[in-house]
């Protein structure tokens, strides 16, 4: 017998393809009566129940559900089928996130039928969800700003990039710029708050919510995604990208939805938003994932089906955001061994560490791969002469229309250390290999000269 996921509620279990959701779009669904609700005791061998069911009436099944479980369902009659818990609230059944009592109710929209349904109640192949823990309500461990000084010395150097860039003839409306002096506590900024597309940046927000999720016992091992992970974050893959982001929220991408299933999806996919905005990243937007992912077929070229649906309709769509404050937030909290935890953030700066040597980074063909130090600010910090005294960790961004970074530069022995983020949401940054390098530099040379 195969026995079909029941992989998102609200929707229904028959088989008419993409006609199902349309069908069970009925409003006003009553709740079952105490009297047609049956207790079941589901376990891995499948229960086979038969019932009549119409519209204005429907039928419930009680059953008991641990942490990690999932409700598997087969059945070949036009009927809709939700979950609910014992608060009347639809939740989803793959995997079960919280050891609860829950009722499956059987309802058709529309008309008159009989039923045959089998259930079974399964162990999740996502292992990682056999704990108490419920994924949405994790919020990011540090829940207050950095307490950095405002810095006129630091604002010098910020004003020499926007002059560097004006005087090129870049837009500098289109420019954000955050610098942090790890070492003084020091802060500077222009437009530093201002929201804007992150593009691959979003990747290592992601890193840290999983690690969180790690943390949090949502996730037995590292081993359970450290191949994507390492692929999100080395390569800035989007493939890899792409089934971490499902991982951490459980909104896998697909056709479109409607009604209580895209509501369900939405709130999962949100996740990823509340677990940051809860911890002060105020308007930060991360829940979309970066495209092309070639995995996904008719999905992956560019946003569809619901991955689609969250931009919106409004022009232009709702897209990721983060401002240069936060992605500097962030990379000095994980440096400053804040993030998560102290072992988790030492595994994310191992992660972020970039290899400056050319022979390394110059061999990478950009029309293959990323290339995170190519035109970004590594690049002009990689002669032979400074290699031996620089720490680097980062995490690039671009495409067609912007190019970002935000980077963890410091001497060895201690002697400066500092976080510069730039964002820069226009195609003349985009197309120019030389105006990061030419930020990094001048950046360098002041920081590591503290008399200027």
């Amino acid at each position: 017998m195969t026995i079909l996921l029941l992989a998102l509620l609200g929707g229904c279990s028959f088989p008419f393809g993409k006609d199902k959701n349309q069908y069970c779009q009925g409003k006003n669904i009553p709740f079952p009566n105490p009297q047609d609700i049956k207790s079941l005791t589901l376990g891995e061998q499948a229960i086979a129940e038969s019932g009549v069911v119409a519209q204005g009436s429907t039928v419930g099944y009680a059953f008991q559900a641990e942490v990690g479980q999932k409700l598997n369902y087969e059945t070949n009659s036009n009927i809709c089928i939700r979950i609910y818990n014992p608060n009347r609230q639809l939740v989803d059944g793959d995997p079960f996130l919280k050891e609860d009592r829950y009722m499956l109710q059987v309802y058709v929209p529309k008309g008159k039928t009989t039923f045959d349904l089998k259930m079974n109640l399964s162990i999740s192949s996502s292992s990682h969800f056999q704990t108490q823990a419920e994924p949405q309500q994790l919020v990011y461990n540090i829940k207050s700003l950095p307490q950095l000084k405002s810095s006129d010395r630091l604002n010098v150097i910020v004003t020499q990039l926007v002059n560097l860039a004006a005087k090129q003839g870049k837009p500098t409306d289109a420019l954000s710029i955050t610098l942090i002096d790890v070492n003084s506590g020091e802060v500077a900024g222009y437009q530093p708050q201002r929201l804007r597309y992150p593009a691959s940046i979003v990747k290592l927000f992601w890193m840290v919510a999983i690690y969180a999720q790690l943390e949090a016992g949502i996730w037995q091992s590292e081993t359970e995604f450290a191949s994507d992970l390492n692929q999100m974050i080395y390569q800035s893959d989007n493939q890899g990208a792409s089934r971490i982001l499902d991982q951490i929220t459980g909104a896998t991408s697909g056709s479109r939805l409607t009604g209580d299933e895209y509501e369900i999806w939405l709130d999962k996919r949100q996740q990823i938003n509340r677990f940051f905005q809860a911890a002060g990243y105020q308007g930060i937007n991360i829940n979309q994932k970066t495209f092309p992912i070639p995995y996904l077929k008719d999905y992956g070229e560019r946003p569809t089906g619901r991955d689609a649906q969250i931009r919106g309709n409004t022009e232009p769509p709702i897209r990721n955001k983060i401002s240069t404050e936060q992605a500097a937030r962030l990379m000095y909290e994980i440096v400053q061994g804040e993030a998560v935890s102290q072992e988790y953030s030492n595994l994310m700066k191992q992660k972020l560490t970039r290899d400056l040597r050319r022979e390394v980074w110059e061999k990478i063909d950009i029309n293959q791969e990323f290339n995170p130090i190519l035109g970004f600010l590594g690049e002009s910090l990689s002669a032979p002469s400074l290699l031996t005294n620089i720490e680097f960790l980062s995490k690039a961004g671009w495409t067609k229309n912007t190019r970002q970074e935000v980077a963890y530069i410091a001497s060895k022995d201690g002697s400066f250390a500092y976080i510069l983020a730039v964002f820069a949401e226009d195609k003349s940054y985009a197309e120019d290999f030389q105006i990061f390098p030419q930020f990094s530099r001048l950046v360098y040379e002041r920081m590591k000269n503290s008399s200027f």
